[in-house]
């Protein structure tokens, strides 16, 4: 008798675990997060100031020229290794690194209005300049605090000389994520 309540208690608990993860599905999550972060900080360098008798002509930028840069299509790398990281209480994994792979970077491109394409480390290495792509992200820490909210660090580079990083605060609200919060924590 005793053994049947603890087979019966085991089972329960492995339920619930089990559902509680698959009712979070992790890829999708970060698959979202990163095209909407990729999304709303990825943008074309705007054309060069004017030149007028050797001097270069500084002013705005119209209207029309910032509408035009809102629709370039960039090509966009990711680096291929992403840290993970989730509360206690929430989820529990043995690996905490995501490594994208093919099918990732082909569902991330349906949700991103960019081309997107898992950056080659070799490249990476070889030169400070990149010509390959136009933006590199790297997504150092995705940590989820519960299924409906995350804190990721983001670095940004045109080049191996030119950055920012940020901060960003996500959260899910009607089935989608949303930045709540974007701090900008460093330049290079």
């Amino acid at each position: 008798m005793r053994l049947r309540i603890v087979i019966t208690y085991l089972i329960g608990i492995t339920t619930f675990f089990s559902c509680n993860h698959k009712s979070f599905d992790l890829n999708n999550n970060v698959e979202e997060i990163i095209g909407i972060t990729i999304d709303s900080l990825s943008f074309p360098l705007p054309p060069l100031p004017e030149i007028v008798n050797d001097s270069l002509v500084s002013g705005s930028i119209s209207e029309k020229t910032k509408d035009s840069l809102k629709k370039v299509r960039m090509k966009v790398a990711i680096h291929p290794l992403i840290s993970l990281g989730f509360s206690e209480d929430f989820l529990k994994l043995k690996d905490n690194k995501l490594s994208l792979n093919k099918t990732l970077e082909n569902s991330i491109n349906k949700i991103s209005k960019h081309n997107i394409v898992i950056a080659d480390t070799l490249v990476l290495k070889k030169t400070i300049d990149w010509k390959e792509y136009d933006l590199l992200y790297r997504f150092s820490k995705v940590n989820f605090n519960s299924d409906s909210a995350c804190i990721s660090s983001v670095g940004v580079s045109r080049s191996g000389l030119w950055g920012q990083g940020y901060d960003i605060h996500y959260e899910k609200k009607d089935g989608n994520w949303k930045i709540i919060k974007l701090y900008k924590t460093e330049k290079w």
